[in-house]
């Protein structure tokens, strides 16, 4: 009798011993989520900070902007360097006005390049990063650029205005249904993911966060792969988490090129890392040589 008493106390330690490791197990997924939350935040803080100190630079640094000065200002020139505004010779892009890889579109013959896309994606630190890259390309790029940047998805995006006062190229916040443009470049809005369409136009999503960001750079690299195959280039920049990995993945396996920023320049190596790893990487690049990598690749089609 005393024995079936001990084997009972014994049972029913177990089963109090069997639910308390769940509960802890319970706990330790609870405690994983608040630090992937307070990591994220951390992430969306620096980013808020990088834009407030680039926007505060833009107001005290309008007169360095590039410019012509073999002919006079007009007027409209004139008010546009006063607003800190870049001045692009619109004649010289004209002609650029469509991408070759349409359907009844076409380059002129010397402009020709051998990329139609390229395809950035940043996290932390990704603002400098991207600014870094935008500033040297030149107003006759003849590639779209479509950008992800990892942002605040309650807050409405300065990336766009920030950006083009860094370059001579157009900047704009992604629209659904816009016709990607050589020279021009395309930030993905907060809170949607960004995709690019087999016939070149955009398309927003608010499908579900890939790596817990919205917009994903996978979703762009994918779409841009399936869409350009080896006419597409995909630049993964500094960033926290492996968001990229898999869009890289695609990249490659439809003949595109992929670059990837070095740790040495990144602010985090997480994204850069992760696409590494998988193989699918084909240049490793300081951030200060992968505009002109670029323009070597785009412009003139030759290997960096």
């Amino acid at each position: 009798m005393a024995g079936a008493q001990e084997r009972e106390q014994l049972e029913r330690q177990r089963q109090v011993c069997a639910q308390v490791r769940e509960q802890l197990e319970s706990q330790r997924q609870v405690c994983a989520q608040v630090r992937r939350r307070c990591e994220a935040r951390r992430q969306m803080i620096a980013l808020a900070r990088e834009t407030l100190a680039l926007q505060t630079e833009k107001y005290s640094s309008f007169h360095c902007q590039h410019s012509d000065k073999s002919q006079p200002d007009t007027g409209q020139q004139i008010s546009r360097r006063l607003r800190g505004e870049p001045i692009v010779d619109k004649a010289r892009i004209q002609e650029h006005c469509t991408l070759s890889h349409f359907p009844n579109t076409a380059l002129p013959k010397a402009r020709t390049s051998a990329y139609d896309v390229v395809a950035l994606a940043a996290s932390l630190g990704g603002v400098r990063a991207l600014s870094q890259i935008l500033e040297p390309l030149p107003p006759d790029f003849p590639a779209a650029i479509t950008v992800v940047q990892h942002l605040e998805p309650q807050r409405r995006s300065l990336l766009a205005d920030i950006l083009s006062r860094r370059t001579a190229l157009t900047v704009k916040q992604a629209e659904s249904g816009d016709q990607l443009r050589p020279g021009t470049v395309y930030i993905a809005p907060p809170n949607k993911h960004l995709l690019v369409n087999p016939d070149g136009t955009l398309s927003l999503s608010q499908s579900e966060q890939v790596h817990f960001a919205r917009p994903s750079a996978d979703r762009l690299f994918e779409s841009v792969a399936v869409s350009f195959k080896e006419r597409a280039i995909a630049v993964i920049l500094t960033g926290r988490d492996g968001d990229g990995s898999m869009g890289v993945r695609a990249i490659k396996k439809m003949g595109g090129t992929v670059i990837a920023q070095d740790q040495a320049t990144s602010e985090a190596f997480g994204m850069p890392s992760a696409a590494i790893e998988t193989g699918s990487v084909d240049l490793v690049r300081p951030l200060n040589q992968i505009a002109s990598v670029l323009v070597t690749l785009v412009m003139a089609g030759k290997a960096a």
